[in-house]
């Protein structure tokens, strides 16, 4: 059912109820300011409600919501229509306002620290693709960033590579740090996923996804540094070529 707001809507609790119980009786006249049908929420001191439904002063609730405990409440107290983060969620997901599944967000690499360097070339038709390109045999790092946008608060990285190569293994980890507004850019300690042994594809220049589990905290409008490291140097490395990264983005959860 469609999720109901409605403004100033607060009543008073005219009969106590036990953790069990599901109707809520309001004083009179008070359910007219609550919406006339469910779903919406309510909470009584700290505990949250679904109203699945509205007659007259009575509501019927689903207890104990959003990770709160259904607990006894007395006569008198407050009861007060909020619009809670699940709530919200469910009002913007029926509008279409949110971000929709599978939405991914690039990450803007552009400073090649170590072993690596821009290049160029053309493949198939030809079709020209430009890319970041890791040297082999040697560690090898670039960096990048993301701008979180809202509502996201977890997700991946994923990466394409490719090689001139039908075989071989290359080796690749990232490191990640989030800043918040007004937060430094330059303090804090970088966190290490976990490094993935990758094998190419069996044919020359075929693109291969790497997804990586973002290590760090992150929060809605934090910038989230990103470090792409080739471990050309490990000895589970043994691609004979150069490692190609097309691009990376962020995945939201």
């Amino acid at each position: 059912m469609a999720e109901q707001l409605a403004n100033l809507a607060e009543g008073v609790l005219q009969t106590a109820i036990d953790n069990d119980d599901t109707a809520v009786v309001l004083g009179s006249g008070e359910g007219a300011k609550f919406p006339a049908s469910g779903n919406f929420r309510v909470t009584i001191e700290s505990e949250i409600m679904l109203c699945t439904s509205r007659s007259t002063d009575t509501l019927t609730v689903t207890r104990g919501q959003e990770g709160t405990a259904a607990v006894s409440h007395s006569s008198g107290v407050v009861v007060a229509h909020t619009l809670t983060k699940a709530g919200l969620d469910q009002y913007l997901a029926e509008k279409g306002y949110v971000l929709p599944s599978g939405l991914i967000l690039p990450v803007d690499i552009r400073v090649p620290v170590s072993n690596v360097y821009w290049d160029s070339a053309g493949i198939g038709e030809p079709r020209y693709f430009g890319y970041w390109d890791f040297v082999k045999d040697v560690l090898g790092y670039a960096d990048g960033f993301v701008k979180v946008p809202p509502g996201v608060t977890s997700g991946t990285i994923k990466a394409t590579i490719m090689a001139n190569a039908t075989s071989g293994v290359t080796r690749w980890y990232i490191r990640t740090f989030a800043s918040a507004d007004g937060a430094s850019l330059s303090s804090g300690t970088a966190d290490n996923a976990t490094a993935q042994d990758i094998t190419v594809p069996g044919t020359a220049y075929n693109r291969k996804d790497i997804t990586f589990t973002v290590p760090s905290t992150f929060a809605a409008g934090d910038i989230l540094w990103v470090r792409f490291v080739h471990d050309g140097a490990h000895a589970n490395d043994t691609l004979a070529v150069d490692t190609l990264l097309l691009g990376a983005w962020l995945v939201p959860a």
